[in-house]
Formats: C-alpha cells, sequence, structure tokens
C-alpha cells in the first residue's frame, strides 16, 4: 500500500494488498472481537484480533513506553479514593498530552464505544456531603489521559506490561477498505468500513460515497479505530493528506520536501556502516 499509494503510485501493488488481505482472512486466524475494550487488556494478550505485538512481560522487561500514560497518584486531589476508575501510577509517571481538537472531533458520536476506551478528560473531584463522588466539570481539567495500554494495577503501583500492537486485524479491514476505494472496485470498501463502524456501535455508513467523500471517512475510521497506535502518519502520507492534516507541521515545510515523511540516518549510525547512503535531502 505504501508503494502503490505513495513510493510509485500503481494499481497493481494496491490490489497486491487486498489479495494479501484477503488470503490472510481465509486462514481464520484472526478476527475482530466483540468488546473493542477488551483488545487492549493486559489479561487478554495474544487474542484473535491480534496478528503481531511486541512482547513485554513485567519479570523480564518491566513496564514499556506507554509508563508516562497513568496519572501521578500523589497529584490527584482530594487522594485517589476519589478516583477508582483512573489509572494512576504511584509516585512514577504523569502523562503530558492534550487531545488535538482534530482527535476529539472525530469522535463526534456518543454511540461511539471507542472514545471512553481511549480519551478520558480528566477533571478534580471532591465527596459530597453524602459521601458521593462529584466531578468538578467546572473546573480547570487536571489532564488529559490516553486509556489504551494502562497495564495492571497491584493496589500500589501500575505496571505497563501489555504488548505494544503492531497489526490487528481491524487495521487490515480499513486498510482493504482503503485499498477497494483507490480502485473504485465493487462497493469501495463500504462493507468492511461497516464491519469497524458497527463493532464501534456506530451502525452503517450512511454518507456520500464518492472516492473523495469515501476516501476521506476511511481516512478518519483509521484514526478512530487505531488512536495512539502508530499509524497515523503513515496513513495521512498515503491519502496525500498531510497539508490538510497535519498544518502544524505542513507550515513549517516547504511543500514537496522529502524530510516531511523520513528522517536521517544518524551519523554514527553511517560510520559503523559504510554501506548506507544519507536520506536525500538531509
Amino acid at each position: 500500500m505504501w508503494n502503490g499509494r505513495f513510493l510509485a503510485p500503481n494499481n497493481n501493488d494496491i490490489q497486491t494488498a487486498i489479495e494479501a488481505i484477503n488470503a490472510l482472512e481465509a486462514t481464520n486466524s484472526t478476527g475482530l472481537l466483540t468488546d473493542y475494550d477488551a483488545i487492549f487488556d493486559a489479561e487478554n494478550e495474544g487474542n484473535k484480533e491480534i496478528i503481531f505485538a511486541t512482547y513485554y512481560e513485567r519479570s523480564e522487561t518491566g513496564s514499556n513506553n506507554t509508563s508516562s500514560y497513568g496519572f501521578r497518584q500523589d497529584f490527584l486531589s482530594g487522594g485517589p479514593e476519589l478516583y477508582p476508575d483512573v489509572p494512576h501510577s504511584g509516585s512514577a509517571g504523569l502523562w503530558r498530552i492534550g487531545f488535538s481538537p482534530k482527535m476529539e472531533a472525530l469522535y463526534n458520536d456518543d454511540n461511539d464505544s471507542r472514545k471512553d476506551a481511549n480519551l478520558l478528560r480528566l477533571y478534580p473531584r471532591e465527596l459530597d456531603a453524602n459521601g458521593n463522588v462529584v466531578i468538578l466539570t467546572e473546573e480547570t481539567p487536571m489532564a488529559d489521559m490516553i486509556t489504551k495500554y494502562v497495564g495492571t494495577w497491584d493496589g500500589s503501583n501500575r505496571t505497563y506490561e501489555n504488548n505494544l500492537i503492531q497489526y490487528r486485524w481491524a487495521d487490515m479491514v480499513l486498510l482493504r477498505a482503503e485499498a477497494k476505494c483507490a480502485l473504485g472496485s465493487g462497493d469501495k470498501g463500504v462493507s468492511d468500513l461497516n464491519l469497524i463502524r458497527n463493532r464501534a456501535g456506530l451502525g452503517n455508513y450512511t454518507g456520500a460515497t464518492d472516492q473523495v467523500a469515501l476516501a476521506q471517512e476511511i481516512l478518519d475510521e483509521r484514526a478512530r479505530e487505531l488512536c495512539y497506535e502508530n499509524k497515523r502518519w503513515e496513513d495521512v502520507i498515503r491519502a496525500g493528506r498531510l497539508v490538510e492534516e497535519i498544518p502544524q507541521y505542513a507550515n513549517s515545510h516547504p511543500t514537496g520536501d522529502i524530510r516531511y515523511i523520513y528522517w536521517p540516518i544518524a551519523e554514527s549510525m553511517m560510520v559503523l556502516n559504510s554501506a548506507l547512503t544519507q536520506t536525500p535531502g538531509y
């Protein structure tokens, strides 16, 4: 798909991608789970939706690189007992990330089960006169949090031991939808798009089905489905939508600059390996 849609655009490579995904489906070795949230549960690793993941085990490697996702326990105003549903990390970790307006806007349907599974805006809390927890939404938010890959809590500390998913079946289904849309073949990927939408509780797609509108919908659906799974950059490049989707970045780089796309090879690596050639543009 990278070659067929970006490096050397051609329909043969896009068709090859469809055939590869179909071949994987025919093995019946993977498929969609009913519950989106269950895909990322540390107690459910190796589930049928996962095709390939980077392995983590508490006794072998400790926390993975999502260890800063949790909010520091001692930063929870009023004490952690007011926040039993909030992933927190004892005295370690402080997730300093804000949701972009783009990301929040993509979750514009309250029926989308992936919203709460991925995003949490943390407001201060207090107990009312009856001892009930009250969320103070009129106050300034304490933090934005990503609730994917939150590991396990042992009562005093959280260990981020989730396997980090590189490829899963929903990714392949939406990639096939993208490929069909690019070729204009069959239903242009609507049936694959609907598989993902229905799992999320959104129902079938009822919008425009011209290639431009449908390609944008599939791109948006990949953002919702694969939130914080390190897919977005390649997705917007393949779609030719970098400037439109990430204007903050695009505005600082001349149009057509290859450094939009690739990083340089470190000088230290080139010293060690004389066969390496520096990335064009650097």
